[in-house]
């Protein structure tokens, strides 16, 4: 199986205690994965750069205007995690951070989404009782590590 990489955004206010993930619908192709939540993102096509790719996913998954916003406010966060996906596959998984206002989290939850079933708004007491990916349960758990110290 062929390695790659993958970039996502956690979207969340400027107290960090609200996000927005992206909740699978029961199409998804990853059958463990179906109506469970992620953060917003996905592969890094072959020649495309990290930063594109991330504008890509979220205007395939979002809105156009929130997805332009999100992306105009991602920064990202270091180091990228290197983890095994759920088929076994070796991934280099980027993740960028947009810090964005409690009113347009609470906005961007009441949308439809174009990709999945809905984009859920999660308090951060509340994040680990969510149905996270478990590949990439680790990333969550360190990121939220690392912006408890910053």
């Amino acid at each position: 199986m062929k390695d790659y990489q993958a970039v996502a955004v956690s979207i969340t206010n400027r107290r960090r205690d609200l996000f927005i993930l992206q909740k699978k619908d029961g199409g998804y192709y990853i059958p463990q994965f179906r109506f469970k939540c992620c953060f917003f993102g996905g592969r890094v096509e072959d020649g495309e750069e990290e930063y594109s790719a991330l504008r890509r996913e979220l205007l395939e998954e979002l809105d156009q205007k929130i997805a332009e916003r999100i992306y105009e406010k991602s920064k990202k966060i270091v180091p990228d995690y290197k983890i095994i996906d759920a088929l076994g596959r070796n991934c280099t998984y980027s993740l960028y951070e947009s810090i964005l206002s409690t009113r347009l989290l609470k906005k961007i939850a009441s949308m439809p989404v174009k990709e999945g079933e809905a984009a859920v708004l999660i308090k951060k007491e509340d994040i680990f009782k969510a149905p996270f990916f478990s590949d990439l349960r680790e990333v969550l758990e360190d990121y939220l590590l690392r912006q408890k110290h910053s």
